[in-house]
């Protein structure tokens, strides 16, 4: 299956949605086990949890997209 980029209007924006590559959000490889994937997870949220960057719209962002993956 090839995917393609989709443009979705919406409330007079337009955005480009992508399918989402959650073993790259979390910097595994698609072999990766359970656990590693779990350790992967447990340090980027860490890192970029919000508590510890307050003020950081970016680090929000990646914390929201790391759960997302998790």
């Amino acid at each position: 299956m090839e995917w393609s980029v989709t443009s979705v209007r919406r409330s007079g924006i337009q955005e480009d949605i992508m399918p989402k590559d959650y073993y790259k959000a979390l910097g595994s490889s698609r072999t990766a086990t359970a656990d590693e994937i779990k350790k992967a997870y447990r340090k980027l949220a860490r890192k970029h949890h919000p508590d510890l960057n307050p003020n950081n719209a970016e680090a929000k962002k990646l914390f929201q997209e790391i759960n997302e993956a998790n």
